[in-house]
């Protein structure tokens, strides 16, 4: 009978070492890549979320005929408190008070950020709310979102109109930070 040789061959210990220097290579230049790539995409949808929720409020406030309120609530006292990182309530406020009194129908809650912050800022209070007409009663404001790494190049920023409508903020210096109404460049420090 005829032999048929089998040469089996296999990877040198040297060719093994450059093949694991190239996956670590590509992996250190993937994973901060894909971190902003996840970013972005929490931007995204957050920045989605806020804009659906304001204009639902403004949208209620319209339909209803009454003072709708839209802040988070402090839960010893239903009313409205200042840490946008809680669930935000959108609630009819015949009154104008800021109070979830008993009774009170809520419409909307949207869940806190599941990553990133909220910053809210307004001239003097922490609570947007809606006339019938549609338009902001009492101060304009802005809305910052803030990702988990502070990085103000991936942060958004919106801002609420005195008419209660709402815009994304755009960078209009170039330098690749969204720029406030005044046009200084969005900060991911709390006020």
């Amino acid at each position: 009978m005829d032999r048929i040789a089998i040469r089996q061959e296999g990877m040198t210990l040297i060719e093994l070492v450059i093949v694991v220097i190239l996956v670590a290579i590509l992996a250190t230049t993937a994973i901060p890549a894909s971190r902003n790539l996840i970013d972005a995409s929490q931007n995204r949808a957050e920045v989605h979320d806020l804009i659906g929720f304001f204009n639902s409020g403004r949208r209620e406030a319209i339909l209803a005929g009454k003072i709708y309120t839209l802040c988070p609530i402090d839960s010893i006292t239903q009313t409205c408190g200042r840490d946008w990182n809680q669930p935000i309530y959108l609630f009819e406020d015949p009154d104008g008070d800021r109070n979830m009194a008993a009774g009170t129908r809520t419409t909307r809650v949207l869940a806190p950020p599941e990553r990133g912050q909220l910053i809210v800022r307004s001239l003097t209070r922490s609570y947007f709310q809606f006339r019938p007409d549609g338009r902001i009663r009492g101060d304009l404001g802005n809305i910052t979102w803030c990702p988990d790494s502070g990085n103000p190049t991936q942060a958004a920023h919106l801002i609420i109109s005195q008419g209660g409508r709402i815009r994304l903020a755009e960078d209009l210096d170039g330098d690749n930070i969204v720029d406030k109404a005044d046009g200084t460049g969005v900060s991911c420090n709390a006020p």
